[in-house]
């Protein structure tokens, strides 16, 4: 239904905002996408869970949706305005992690989302 004029024609841009795992609707999400966005909290454990979803998605490229690429990746609720040293160096190992699994560069967005109270508060809402 995404990619049909009647859409297409309207709409330059939809996103479509799935949770961080890989259930039937997320699948099914990325089988009608164009591209992924890769929101990543810059720990360890976010950097890992970033390295299986390229993986899944360059196997959902081979399978499913030939035209399904990835944007980048860019890192969410970090702790301050400026990345710190250590947050950084996450996010950029993610370079390296990513080509080794996706076969190509995974652009890395200098973009961030700091953490902040009213984003929180916005969520409860």
């Amino acid at each position: 239904e995404l990619h049909l004029r009647r859409v297409t024609n309207v709409y330059d841009i939809v996103l479509l905002d799935c949770p961080p795992l890989l259930n039937v609707s997320c699948v099914n999400a990325l089988a009608a996408s164009d591209f992924v966005l890769v929101p990543t909290m810059p720990s360890k454990q976010s950097a890992d869970r970033v390295v299986t979803l390229v993986r899944r998605v360059k196997d959902l490229h081979q399978s499913v949706n030939p035209a399904l690429g990835v944007m980048g990746i860019f890192g969410n609720r970090t702790r301050q305005s400026a990345l710190t040293a250590d947050e950084r160096a996450i996010l950029t190992g993610l370079r390296d992690k990513c080509l080794d699994v996706y076969g190509h560069a995974v652009p890395l967005f200098e973009t961030f989302i700091r953490q902040s109270a009213d984003v929180r508060t916005s969520e409860e809402e």
